[in-house]
């Protein structure tokens, strides 16, 4: 056993020689949660401070249902850049590969959807948090329950005047 000057250490062994440095060894680092930072509307920047001022809800339209999401976190060394992976619950079934830092959805139909990011280091350690929020999208008045309510009520009620226009005729001709 040889220890050098810079805490390396040597061991022999009938294989041959060992060589082992403590200062190679390097700390897994937990990166940086993931950020949200731009969110846009059929390629409109909407302010992503407006957008979460009540939380962690964004509710849209139906006719806002195309949307971009880019996200990132901070790097301290661009060596331990980390990959990102991303799904929204409701269209994905799987994790995404986010690499280029963006996600698009295009046409997403009315529904309640968590969007998830998360981030994961070059040596596999995950970003302590994932970030999420949740989209609802509203569906057209004319998929919404009360809509149908109303034909219901609509067609119901033109069946009852059609039926009574016919009775009162039928009376009127027996008289």
């Amino acid at each position: 056993v040889k220890r050098f000057s810079n805490n390396a250490v040597v061991f022999g062994s009938p294989h041959g020689f060992v060589y082992f440095n403590p200062g190679n060894i390097k700390e897994k680092v937990v990166p940086a949660d993931v950020q949200i930072s731009d969110f846009r509307i059929f390629n409109r920047s909407i302010s992503v401070d407006s957008l979460f001022e009540k939380g962690n809800n964004i509710r849209l339209r139906y006719s806002q249902n195309s949307i971009n999401i880019q996200f990132g976190s901070i790097v301290n060394n661009m060596n331990d850049e980390p990959n990102y992976y991303y799904m929204l619950e409701g269209i994905d079934k799987d994790w995404l590969n986010g690499d280029n830092l963006e996600a698009v959805y295009t046409y997403l139909p009315a529904g309640k959807y968590t969007f998830k990011v998360k981030c994961i280091s070059p040596d596999g350690v995950p970003s302590k948090n994932i970030t999420s929020f949740t989209i609802y999208i509203k569906p057209p008045f004319y998929k919404t329950w009360w809509f149908y309510l109303l034909c219901v009520a609509f067609i119901s009620s033109a069946i009852y005047f059609i039926y009574r226009q016919r009775i009162n005729k039928l009376l009127a001709v027996e008289k």
